[in-house]
């Protein structure tokens, strides 16, 4: 079923060897890589490494890529054919303000607002 959907949408389906990343080495490299860097720039817990990498790869489909050979060279613009954005990154943990409303507040000298680290976009 899934050869048939490949051959009518002009998809090339390749598999690799099972455990052997080494295979993948680009992707696998790149993405490790970045994610590695981010933990080291930042002082975050490696249990949101997750997060981390949702964000690797979404910066990965906004990258230009030699891999696709029409004029159009950015994933995601080839993709969803829709103009190219990237207004909504943001520096990887970086922190913000967040308003504490007055029902959570617990008196008047209370702080208002909360130091908080904003993970990816």
């Amino acid at each position: 079923m899934m050869d048939l959907f490949y051959r009518k949408n002009g998809i090339i389906h390749e598999t690799t060897n099972l455990h052997l990343p080494e295979q993948n080495d680009i992707a696998e490299h790149d993405s490790y890589g970045m994610v590695c860097c981010m933990f080291h720039v930042v002082s975050v817990d490696l249990c949101y490494w997750g997060e981390a990498f949702m964000y690797v790869v979404h910066i990965h489909s906004l990258m230009a890529t030699s891999g696709l050979e029409d004029v159009v060279n950015v994933p995601y613009k080839s993709w969803t054919s829709r103009q190219l954005d990237v207004s909504h990154l943001r520096i990887w943990e970086s922190f913000r303000w967040a308003h504490v409303p007055k029902q959570v507040q617990k008196g008047k000298l209370e702080s208002r607002a909360v130091s908080v680290g904003l993970l990816g976009w």
